[in-house]
């Protein structure tokens, strides 16, 4: 089964997140029509709602980069012919 994660940067300063750091996990539409990332408080394990800018959310693709860092939509990707020759940069997007 395939896991389906998002990230979204925050907007407001939370115990453990500054205003525009990224937080990863599920992405709900709470009461107020804000979107919110539901992710791990990193220091009580505990799961927190935190509000994050709707322009800045991207789904993972599943694909990792050649660090192994995964790869989200909206991330900017370069691509490289074989011998390194040519190369592009592209947007990641979903169809």
């Amino acid at each position: 089964m395939r896991k389906i994660g998002f990230r979204g940067k925050t907007i407001n300063l939370y115990k453990w997140a500054q205003k525009g750091d990224w937080v990863y996990g599920g992405i709900v539409l709470n009461r107020n029509d804000a979107i919110s990332c539901i992710t791990e408080n990193p220091f009580t394990g505990d799961m927190e709602s935190i509000e994050v800018d709707s322009g800045s959310v991207g789904q993972c693709t599943g694909f990792q980069d050649v660090r192994g860092d995964p790869i989200y939509e909206g991330d900017i990707i370069r691509i490289e012919d074989e011998d390194s020759s040519t190369h592009i940069n592209a947007v990641v997007c979903f169809g």
